[in-house]
Formats: C-alpha cells, sequence, structure tokens
C-alpha cells in the first residue's frame, strides 16, 4: 500500500493543440523532459447503486474515496496485470492504494456481473473485498498519455488527449457505446513541500488551473448530466 500523499494540479485545455501545450512544456524553466513511452490508460469506475463517488465529488466533498480497475494497452481483448485503485481525496492532498487482480477479457458485449467473480479470485484483503463487492462498474473511459519530469525530479506532469468514455449499467449485459472528448488534460503531481514552487511552473503557461475529475466528468456526459 503506498501512503504517500501529494497533489494533483489539473488544467482542461480546449484552445491549443497537443503540440502547442507540448511545447508550452518542454520550454518551461524547470526544464521538463519525456520520460516513458506514451501509453495508452483504461479505467473502469465503480461506484455503488447511489453514485455515491459521483456525487460526493460534485459536493465537494474533502474526504472521499474511488476505485478504478487500470490497465495499459488495448481496451478490448485481454487484460493483463490490471490494478485496483482505491483514490483517497483529503482536501487537496491524494493518495491510492494499489492492488494486483487477475487477468480477465473486456469485450464489446460487456458484463458488469463478472467482477464480483474477478475480484473474489484476486485474494484481495477482506476489508478491500467487502467494500469493492457492494459496488459494481458505472464507467469505463480511455485516453492516451504522455509522461514528463522536472530537471529537479520534483514536478511530474503528464498530458492526455483523445479521451473516450464508454456508459455501462450496474448489474447489466451490455454493447459499450462510445462517447469521444476532445480536450486535452493536463496535471501536475508533486509532493506537498513542494506546493510554494509550483506558480513558477504555472505562471509560465496560458492556461489556468481546473478542478477536473474524469469520472465526473465522463459520467456526466454519458448520462446527459450538467454538473
Amino acid at each position: 500500500m503506498s501512503e504517500d500523499w501529494r497533489y494533483e494540479r489539473k488544467f482542461v485545455v480546449n484552445n491549443f493543440t497537443f503540440e502547442q501545450v507540448e511545447d508550452f512544456i518542454l520550454k518551461n524553466s524547470f526544464l521538463f523532459s519525456e520520460i516513458y513511452n506514451k501509453r495508452q490508460i483504461n479505467n473502469i469506475y465503480f461506484d455503488d447503486l447511489q453514485f455515491s463517488a459521483y456525487h460526493q465529488n460534485i459536493e465537494g466533498l474533502s474526504e472521499r474515496k474511488k476505485y478504478r480497475l487500470r490497465w495499459y494497452g488495448d481496451i478490448f481483448g485481454e487484460v493483463k496485470k490490471p490494478i485496483l485503485e482505491a483514490k483517497i481525496k483529503n482536501s487537496s492532498l491524494g493518495t491510492k492504494h494499489r492492488f494486483n487482480i487477475i487477468n480477465f477479457k473486456v469485450e464489446r458485449f460487456f458484463d458488469s456481473n463478472a467482477f464480483k467473480d474477478i475480484f473474489l479470485k484476486s485474494n484481495l484483503q477482506d476489508d478491500i473485498f467487502n467494500e469493492i463487492s457492494t459496488q459494481s462498474p458505472a464507467l469505463i473511459n480511455s485516453y492516451e498519455r504522455k509522461y514528463y519530469l522536472s530537471k529537479n525530479k520534483a514536478f511530474r506532469i503528464t498530458i492526455d488527449q483523445n479521451l473516450s468514455y464508454f456508459y455501462v449499467s450496474p448489474n447489466v449485459k451490455e454493447v459499450l457505446t462510445k462517447n469521444q472528448q476532445m480536450e486535452i488534460i493536463i496535471e501536475i503531481k508533486y509532493d506537498s513541500y513542494n506546493d510554494n514552487s509550483l506558480k513558477e511552473i504555472t505562471n509560465q503557461f496560458p492556461f489556468r488551473l481546473s478542478r477536473n475529475s474524469k469520472y465526473v466528468q465522463g459520467f456526466s456526459s454519458v448520462n446527459d448530466i450538467i454538473y
């Protein structure tokens, strides 16, 4: 389990191209350089029947938790080395607890019920299994991500583009339907003790910090909810 608390500051960009956004980052005085290869990230978000995680985010509760199942590569087909993440927020700080999950398949005819058996076979610790067992898939999303690290290694930036959301219903088998979004999401991630240096980075960008949750945004878009 991770107990590292950090900030995740976000920008939602609609009026610049990906190339322009990347250029702003690479020209920043903190000397960001690309790390890792670009990869596709896929998530299944879980929520209870009252969609408590969704409403807690909308209401801005300072302490909240949500579960997502993450993997890399193609969204359809065999999912290898998936990770269940419990994302925990306390005011502006966040941390993640990660748990290994057995391989499974994602097909266009999506079966929400299958995850109860997947979690059971993954030998999760009792408290996590009991908590996730009360929830069902509420949204699938997918996007391409690139990674950058400052020269002093204190700040990491990610750029997400080509966001897609897929509607799912709890306890229902259905064909996945896709909703494409055109915005670019930038995240700056850093430890709490580096917060005083953030403005030195963001003042060099022509876009503003904003509150954003891919789960809330995606859930709202595929369910026609205004938030």
